[in-house]
């Protein structure tokens, strides 16, 4: 894609004034009658028209840090996205899709094939995100890619046939994440950890230097999962391993607080069968009271109290108000807990996960 200039990134406010006219469209048509078929004769598809009609919602789905999409419009921003991959299995929109561009951006066969990957890839870190954790419908998404790129790959003749993420790193780190997120720690995550780790510390690539900035991030991610995931196999070596992974993480992360809003969305995760490694080398006084980068609209684990009353108080800290003055959130499990802030209620969870599962 090159040329042209997108629109102004949509305001929250437009975004949320578009779902009710989702929710309608959605309820209008049937997905599985009318949308499913592609190269559908006759009208116009649906999802055409959905897309023409929301274009804030779409936007906002494709440009947007998925990290601050609020909860409570996830599922909208999802459905977003599903209905431009399902827009784009229309083979017969794909010349007005190319002459249409995207937002007067104009796009080749490329340009759309990217955009496809884009909207995947987006659904994929949505769904991974701790307060979603909706592993079995990332695997499948990502599933669907890795074939996809494995068949490409074959026709191409590539050479990365056998080892593909050298070929499309992005592509498997995710994959990593939905493996280890999903609590599958075996051999077969292991290996491909191991391999991600190698070709992204490959400083012979062509391309390292222009992807230095992703490399280290795949670098940091891989050791935090396996921390953990050589921490759940058997064996000497690997509670070695998995000891000197933890290490390295906890002496990257430990004098950067900002990064305990990322770091929390990979050892503090509601799921895990065990604390994280790396949780528990850094402790519960590093994770308390850091600042959030999400707006309060994020903070999704929680509804509000109702009652406000000032005779409750955080189960964390003890504090009677929230971090900025405002009324203390609830556990959306139990309804039984208050918490000051997010943070308090992760550190918290430990302690409390028997007692709110039993209660709810």
């Amino acid at each position: 894609m090159g040329g042209g200039t997108l629109p102004p990134f949509p305001s929250l406010a437009a975004v949320k004034a578009d779902i009710p006219l989702l929710n309608g469209l959605m309820k209008e048509y049937d997905e599985t009658e009318r949308m499913i078929s592609a190269d559908r004769t006759g009208a116009t598809p649906e999802p055409l028209l959905m897309y023409s009609r929301l274009q804030n919602l779409y936007l906002f789905s494709m440009l947007c840090v998925t990290t601050d999409v609020p909860y409570a419009i996830i599922r909208e921003v999802s459905a977003a996205l599903k209905l431009f991959l399902l827009l784009v299995e229309y083979k017969s929109l794909i010349p007005v899709i190319k002459e249409v561009g995207f937002y007067g951006v104009p796009i080749d066969d490329l340009g759309v094939h990217r955009l496809r990957s884009i909207a995947r890839s987006r659904m994929v870190e949505l769904w991974l995100r701790d307060d979603v954790n909706a592993t079995a419908g990332a695997l499948k998404v990502i599933g669907q890619m890795v074939e996809e790129h494995k068949r490409e790959l074959i026709s191409k003749g590539s050479p990365h046939v056998q080892k593909p993420w050298r070929d499309q790193l992005p592509v498997y780190a995710q994959l990593a994440d939905v493996l280890v997120f999903g609590n599958e720690f075996n051999k077969r995550t292991r290996y491909l950890l191991e391999q991600l780790l190698e070709c992204a510390r490959d400083q012979s690539a062509t391309n390292f230097e222009s992807t230095k900035e992703l490399r280290e991030d795949v670098v940091l991610s891989c050791r935090i999962h396996m921390s953990l995931v050589l921490s759940q196999l058997c064996g000497a070596e690997n509670e070695a391993k998995a000891k000197q992974h933890t290490s390295w993480v906890v002496s990257q992360v430990r004098d950067r607080p900002y990064m305990r809003e990322m770091l929390s969305g990979y050892v503090l995760r509601e799921e895990l069968p065990v604390e994280h490694p790396v949780a528990t080398a850094l402790g519960p006084a590093w994770f308390a009271n850091a600042s959030s980068s999400r707006s309060p609209e994020t903070r999704s684990w929680w509804m509000p109290s109702g009652s406000g009353s000032s005779s409750s108080a955080c189960a964390q800290c003890g504090a009677q108000k929230g971090s900025v003055g405002e009324e203390l959130l609830r556990c959306s499990r139990c309804k039984d807990a208050y918490y000051c802030s997010k943070d308090c209620q992760k550190v918290a969870w430990k302690s409390h996960k028997s007692i709110c599962r039993s209660a709810s």
